[in-house]
């Protein structure tokens, strides 16, 4: 008897409903041998039916590769596995009305035409989360606003002229730092190339699902200023601390006056919790605590300076650029 609905499909129902289909296939083709088959063909027959039968299926991770074409059956095919994997992607795609038709469906359906049918939902199936997955990436890199949109890990050049710590640049590319909620800082000369690896890393984090946002600390501080103006300074706030990664590019390339300290620090208050955040500067961590409220008196400390650094510099990462020419310039001529 079939049951109505179903809110959660367990997959063990998957597997008792697929060999209670396969025992009951293998015990009509035996019934309908003739008894001269029944002392050679149907005992092989019904010996390699129940071996096959009783094989335990192998663990089959999810996502699994795109099914090849053809009608001919896949190596190590099982209903059952990949049934489950299919039951798994329609929950992710939030397909759960098909979902629970497709459990009743493969219940009252021969072997034959399950397995047909699973291998067909397959192809499906995976080119529908393939899709998605793809309109999502666009969508994560044109809200990104890179400056390079063209910048990603593969392209980024090593040459005899230009040295980089490349441990540190695979930690940034891989994005295990934005999991582990730390930020990093690209240093560099002019044309060292650091807003071209900062688009990179950002690439690869919308690759991995992760959203972002380049912009550079002078139209950032103008956002934030002209949002205050407009009763939108909290709104502001929160779309930027909603980011897994923010890139500010052109970080403290001048000195900032006390006010617009004070904007940097709530952007960096609100951001430092629940963002990691890329600095791509030409100063060194060492410089940027004179270059922040630089109004004040050379000798006099600075509490917005401190509360500013001291959100950001003990849990980031340094990836220093050195560049015997411009990398502009290494572009140009290869062109």
């Amino acid at each position: 008897m079939k049951r109505n609905t179903r809110d959660s499909m367990d997959p063990n129902d998957v597997n008792q409903a697929s060999e209670t289909s396969s025992a009951s296939g293998a015990s009509s083709a035996s019934a309908s041998t003739s008894p001269s088959e029944d002392s050679g063909t149907s005992k092989t027959s019904g010996a390699s039916g129940t071996s096959r039968n009783s094989q335990p299926s192998a663990p089959c991770p999810y996502p699994v590769p795109p099914v090849p074409g053809g009608s001919a059956p896949l190596p190590g095919f099982d209903v059952s596995d990949e049934t489950k994997r299919i039951l798994a992607r329609l929950k992710d795609l939030h397909m759960s009305g098909m979902k629970n038709a497709l459990v009743d469906e493969l219940e009252a359906t021969s072997p034959d035409e399950a397995a047909a049918a699973v291998k067909l939902l397959s192809r499906i199936t995976i080119a529908e989360t393939d899709l998605r997955a793809s309109k999502r990436q666009a969508k994560l890199m044109k809200d990104a606003g890179l400056q390079i949109p063209s910048a990603c890990p593969e392209d980024i050049a090593f040459n005899a002229n230009r040295q980089m710590d490349r441990d540190i640049l695979a930690s940034l590319t891989s994005c295990s730092f934005i999991k582990n909620r730390k930020h990093a800082a690209i240093l560099g000369a002019t044309g060292s190339g650091k807003t071209y690896i900062a688009c990179a890393v950002a690439t690869a984090a919308c690759r991995k699902g992760y959203s972002c946002r380049f912009v550079r600390l002078p139209d950032l501080l103008n956002e934030f200023t002209f949002s205050r103006e407009t009763g939108d300074f909290n709104k502001v706030r929160s779309n930027y601390a909603r980011k897994d990664l923010i890139v500010i590019d052109e970080w403290l390339l001048r000195p900032l006056p006390i006010e617009e300290s004070y904007e940097l620090l709530e952007i960096i208050d609100a951001c430092s919790r629940t963002s990691s955040m890329i600095f791509c500067s030409q100063y060194l961590p060492a410089d940027w605590y004179k270059r922040i409220d630089c109004d004040r008196p050379k000798e006099d400390n600075s509490t917005i300076a401190d509360a500013i650094l001291d959100r950001i510099i003990h849990n980031s990462h340094v990836l220093m650029l050195e560049s015997k020419e411009s990398m502009r310039k290494y572009y140009a001529d290869a062109q």
